[in-house]
Parts: structure tokens; sequence; C-alpha cells
């Protein structure tokens, strides 16, 4: 678990933009910041990918539907690109002309989790020179990696939590062995609705007992999104209260996992949730 914490990466998303990329599914960023508006979310490139695989990996975000549901990134680690990329503006141009953005992934420390050199003190190192090539630092966990998070219920929560803190979503692993589960969760619409809310405010923790957490994020319009999460070993019920959301009377629910209209609720909303699982609630005023 310590080195779980320590290998917390430090995302560079450069954002290589210029005349000839076409538009992507992200709003704008605010005027003189240099950050994306909305978090973004994109694939980090195996340590050992040349220009081919890293051309490889962007047609198939592609052709699988994630750069359409906003997957636009594609992260290099940064032990040593420029050798294994020596013609990076090239491959830069090949990503813009896929909708797609280049950007390095490192961990702040002397090595990476597995064993690699990291770039401690040297997260510039390869920045562009550019001005007009903006690198905005985004500091986030670790990718999720779907070696680990096969299990539905484990992807789910994770997706879950980023929904709702509005954090980065970017994976690493075989896409080519990615079953048609995982992709839905990866995509699913109503969570990345509510991932890029057009609001932009973070979620929080707003209860915690023992190993049952209720977190929520108010969303543009007045709406909520709320998550009931059982960090637990065996199912639990977790409740929200509409007191919590500074909410009154009876209001409807939807499951956004399900896709389904849960009815009208006062006062309060209670789910039985599985083992390690979370529940992913929109709450409309």
């Amino acid at each position: 678990m310590i080195r779980s914490l320590l290998c917390q990466c430090l995302i560079l998303a450069a954002l290589f933009a210029d005349s000839q990329t076409p538009p992507l599914p992200e709003s704008t960023a605010p005027s003189g910041t240099g950050l994306a508006c909305t978090p973004p979310k994109g694939w980090v490139a195996d340590r050992k990918s040349d220009e081919k695989a890293v051309r490889r990996l962007a047609d198939a975000l592609v052709s699988s539907g994630l750069r359409d549901a906003g997957y636009t990134y594609i992260l290099l680690d940064d032990s040593g690109p420029g050798e294994r990329f020596p013609n990076r503006e090239a491959l830069e141009s090949y990503l813009h002309s896929k909708g797609l953005k280049l950007g390095l992934m490192s961990a702040p420390g002397r090595r990476a989790c597995d064993g690699f050199p990291e770039a401690l003190k040297h997260g510039d190192r390869e920045a562009p020179a550019s001005p007009a090539r903006p690198v905005p630092y985004e500091r986030d966990s670790a990718p999720i990696d779907l070696a680990s998070s096969a299990k539905a219920e484990k992807l789910r929560t994770e997706m879950t939590l980023r929904a709702i803190l509005a954090a980065p979503v970017f994976v690493r692993g075989r896409m080519d062995k990615m079953p048609a589960p995982v992709r839905e969760m990866l995509t699913h619409p109503e969570v990345l609705a509510i991932h890029d809310d057009p609001l932009r405010q973070q979620g929080y923790r707003e209860w915690q007992d023992g190993h049952r957490e209720v977190w929520v994020r108010r969303l543009a319009g007045g709406d909520w999104a709320v998550a009931l999460v059982n960090r637990g070993t065996a199912p639990a019920r977790v409740s929200v209260t509409w007191g919590e959301l500074k909410l009154h009377g009876s209001l409807p629910v939807r499951d956004v996992w399900a896709r389904r209209n849960l009815g009208q609720f006062v006062d309060g909303y209670t789910a039985e949730v599985p083992a390690g699982g979370a529940v992913l609630l929109k709450v409309m005023k």
C-alpha cells in the first residue's frame, strides 16, 4: 500500500495544439489558463512502445469509439521518449490528424513502480519550447490498470469516484484484450456526462461511517450526483439524506449505471451496496 501511494503519478498533459488539430469533444479552456475545462481522459502507452505501436494505439482509440467518448490523450512515459521517438513531430501530426493529443507522464520520484528511472526534478525536460504549446500540469492518482481492475465492481467504483471528483481518467493495458463490459463502463455516457459536467465543480465526501461513505457533487442546473460507497468486504446499506444536499421534499432519483429512474423519494434514499462497490445516483431537484 505504501509503495502504491509513493507511485502516484504526475500527469503532464502536453496540449500540442496547432491550427491543423480537428475539433475535439472537449470544451475550450478558460482564457489564459492553459487548462482544459473538462478533466482529460486518455490511454497510457506501454513503456516499451515505439512510434509504430503508438500509431496503432491511436487507430484503436478511434475504431473502438473511445476517442469519441472523450479519450483524446495518449500519454508516453518520460523515460527517454526522445530516444524511442526521434521524429516526435511526425507522431504528433499523426495523432492530431486522428483528433488526438500527445502527453507525458512521470512519477514524482527517482524510479517508477516498475523500477524504471523517472524524472525527479526534470519534469520539464521534454516540454516543448514553443509558447504556442502550453503544458498544463495535472496531479492525479495512478492510471487505471486494466490488469488489476478487471473485476467489474472495482472498475465501477473507480469510475464512479473519478466522476464525482472530476478527476482525470487515464487507462493502461491491452486494448485488444479489453472485454466488452469494460469498454462499456469506460464509455458509459451518463457517467461521463457527470465527469464532464459544465459546472466544473469538484465533488467531496459528505459522510463516512466506517467502511460506508457518501460522496456528492453539485451539477449544472442544480441537480446532484451522489456516490454511495462501500469499502467493506460484505454488502452494506448506505444512505443519503436530502438535507445533506440542502434539498427537501419528494425528489426524483436515477440510478446512473443502470440508466433507470428509481422514482420519487422523500427525505433521502438508501441502497444496498455490494462489497467494495459503489452506487451512482443522480438526484434531480
